[in-house]
């Protein structure tokens, strides 16, 4: 897949490493509904939970019937808020820990930090990019349209989404690897 020039000044190290390449917008379009169709039951669940749990905390005996409405509406935005942490943190942790979310390994592609793609991205980093995922909701649409497709939770976090060959990066890694055997059989001092 070929690569303009401004994602090559972007991510030098899309180019040397054959393995890696940008993620296409399909992918990760199937990757968010697959998410999406995967924790909206608990999101609506935890938030039909903590309504009822929220309720009786809340209750106030409200005389204008106009503030019943705005009641509701902030009874609602706590109980999603409720419901949203622990989705948010579950797929904050598996970021970190795999740089793949459900929908995420079933696309083949990863969340890889901008500057280093072997590093992890780390849970301050993951979380990050979840919450503003959550908070900007579909408009992350629109900045796939750029020419690195970083989506604006991406350009905050400093992450990049790709898919990984595995066939050429084992490849690549078996290559390495007898390279520094065959090295270490020809040094005498390991010998």
């Amino acid at each position: 897949m070929k690569t303009g020039s401004h994602v090559e000044e972007s991510v030098p190290w899309l180019n040397e490493n054959p393995g890696y390449r940008l993620a296409r917008h399909g992918r990760r379009i199937h990757a968010y509904m697959i998410d999406f169709a995967l924790f909206t039951p608990f999101f609506w669940g935890g938030t039909i939970f903590s309504i009822d749990l929220l309720i009786p905390f809340l209750s106030v005996d409200l005389n204008p019937v106009w503030l019943e409405g705005i009641y509701f509406m902030l009874v609602r935005f706590l109980s999603s808020a409720v419901a949203a942490t622990p989705i948010t943190l579950l797929m904050a942790f598996m970021l970190s820990r795999t740089s793949q979310t459900p929908g995420k390994k079933l696309t083949g592609i990863h969340v890889v930090r901008m500057r280093d793609p072997q590093e992890r991205l780390g849970i301050v980093r993951a979380l990050v990019r979840q919450m503003f995922g959550l908070a900007l909701g579909f408009w992350w649409f629109q900045r796939l349209q750029s020419k690195d497709r970083r989506s604006m939770q991406d350009t905050i976090a400093g992450t990049i989404v790709v898919e990984v060959d595995q066939k050429v990066i084992r490849l690549s890694k078996a290559s390495v690897s007898s390279k520094s055997s065959s090295v270490s059989r020809n040094n005498p001092v390991t010998r």
